[in-house]
């Protein structure tokens, strides 16, 4: 069994899943999109130093890039159906890409927003970790791996994997880093998750993991501020969040420079008597959608209009 068939490890040095945000302040977010080196192989069974490195561009799918072809199936898998196995010819792309790192002092985490459907990560040649689940993000902690200057960042992307058993729906199959990769420079002991729920609609309140001064903000008025790892957030007159008029408060956590902001919505879901689901107390109607980002020339990479327009 290869190490990306087995089921009962799907990851290995993946940060924990935490709440999602871009923090500001003293932090910084890096940006790896852009043009990278790529190497394709159709089978990573085989696969020997790379001697001729080619360009790519990222977020992108390679099969739309001139390396391998789309699957697509409905109701069978793409490949014969020997869980946990998948085909012993499984291709792989590699991708290279340098980047400078000067402060030794900060955090980094590399983080993938998207990339299927396997992937090992490799800093100045050392092996990090590895992830799968395609459309979830990905988050590794880069600051041991790192060297004051250049830094070589390598990522190794199959075709197939345990996962790929998981990910079959109506769509077509498509591979390598489809969506936002970057670095986040972060400080030491900075706060990495937080939660926030609402409360009779008219309390707000947050729990962190690390003690941190938490303001909640009606525009630019100060609701009210803590310096602690929670806070309960009292309302008067609260403005109700409802699909005609979606109202956001603004949430902002600080500690040792670094601010991460998050947009709260003051409302409660509930189940009537009569399995009505109800939004502040209101009964609503539920039109479902199924819908898979894809592009007839850049696959599951999508501009922001291009999926204004698809809506």
């Amino acid at each position: 069994m290869r190490f990306y068939e087995n089921p009962q490890k799907t990851s290995e040095n993946r940060e924990k899943p935490r709440a999602y945000y871009i923090p500001s302040g003293v932090s910084e977010f890096i940006s790896l999109n852009g043009e990278w080196k790529f190497a394709y192989f159709e089978n990573s069974d085989i696969v020997e130093k790379v001697s001729r490195w080619e360009k790519i561009n990222v977020p992108s799918c390679w099969q739309l890039n001139g390396y391998d072809t789309p699957n697509y199936t409905n109701i069978n898998f793409p490949f014969p159906c020997d869980m946990p196995y998948v085909p012993n010819i499984n291709p792989v792309g590699i991708y290279k890409k340098d980047v400078i790192i000067s402060n030794l002092d900060m955090k980094y985490y590399l983080v993938f927003e998207g990339v299927s459907s396997c992937a090992e990560l490799y800093v100045n040649d050392k092996y990090v970790g590895f992830t799968q689940g395609s459309h979830l993000m990905s988050e590794f902690d880069l600051t041991d791996y790192l060297k004051s200057g250049t830094n070589e960042i390598l990522v190794k992307v199959y075709k197939w994997c345990v996962g790929s058993y998981l990910e079959d729906q109506d769509m077509f199959r498509l591979n390598g880093i489809f969506r936002n990769v970057y670095i986040l420079k972060r400080p030491t002991d900075h706060v990495r998750d937080f939660t926030v729920r609402t409360e009779n609609n008219d309390t707000v309140i947050v729990k962190t993991d690390r003690v941190a001064d938490i303001r909640l903000y009606d525009g630019v008025n100060i609701i009210g501020e803590y310096h602690a790892k929670s806070g309960e957030f009292k309302l008067d007159s609260p403005k109700l969040w409802n699909a005609e008029s979606p109202y956001l408060y603004t949430l902002e956590i600080e500690r040792r420079g670094e601010i991460i902001k998050q947009k709260v919505g003051v409302r409660e879901i509930s189940v009537s008597r009569r399995n009505e689901i109800l939004v502040n107390g209101k009964p609503i109607t539920i039109k479902g959608v199924n819908h898979h980002d894809v592009h007839p020339e850049n696959g599951w990479c999508l501009t922001d209009e291009e999926v204004y327009r698809d809506i």
